[in-house]
């Protein structure tokens, strides 16, 4: 049976029968040279290839880890997983969520249900959300509030590049920046230009915010 990169300092357990692995201890998995997982307890399924970290969980991929009391890492597929709480951590951003999935291939990860990234430029909260980590760009699907330093925007459907911090948010969308607020159709916003193109009942009006 081929089992994945594992060391232990406890116990490790081999079940040829079932193709299974079960290990005890400081568990380190260790997929190529950046996949790097972290456990207590670790139960490894070697039919599906899904591990099960268990206990001070945590999947490190360079700069960005994500963490959780039971994380899912399915090496076939280069997924890692939760679905009882957890966050992601890549340098100074943190984003929590009940769910996620992370694509190690593509560095993409989607997070459900009560999802925030917290920032020192920003904060935001959403549903549903897919996170490009490459290029810190967020897409969200479903109710989202993005606070910074002076404003708020309320939006269902849209993006951000967190590192750029240029907005494009779609029907909807309500911007407070007091002691005005504005109801847009569509928003286009580059913060640090302090410059922006919404349309709604005022067609072709363009903000400027300071």
């Amino acid at each position: 049976m081929k089992t994945p990169n594992v060391s232990t300092i406890q116990v490790l357990l081999i079940y040829k029968e079932t193709n299974k692995v079960d290990a005890w201890g400081h568990v380190h998995i260790q997929e190529n040279d950046s996949i790097h997982a972290y456990s207590d307890i670790l139960y490894y399924d070697g039919k599906t290839k899904n591990a099960e970290l268990i206990k001070n969980a945590r999947l490190e991929d360079g700069n960005k880890t994500l963490y959780s009391e039971t994380l899912r890492y399915n090496i076939r597929d280069k997924i890692g997983s939760y679905n009882s709480g957890g966050k992601l951590v890549m340098d100074s951003t943190v984003l929590t969520s009940k769910k996620a999935n992370y694509y190690t291939n593509t560095k993409i990860v989607h997070f459900k249900e009560n999802v925030e990234i917290t920032d020192p430029n920003y904060r935001l909260i959403s549903d549903t959300l897919h996170y490009l980590t490459n290029t810190k760009v967020a897409k969200f699907f479903g109710p989202t509030t993005i606070y910074n330093d002076s404003s708020t925007i309320d939006c269902v459907l849209g993006s951000y590049d967190t590192e750029k911090e240029i907005a494009s948010f779609g029907k909807g969308t309500v911007i407070n920046n007091a002691p005005q607020q504005l109801l847009a159709d569509s928003l286009y916003y580059e913060r640090f230009r302090a410059f922006g193109k919404l349309s709604s009942i005022l067609i072709g009006w363009i903000l400027k915010w300071k």
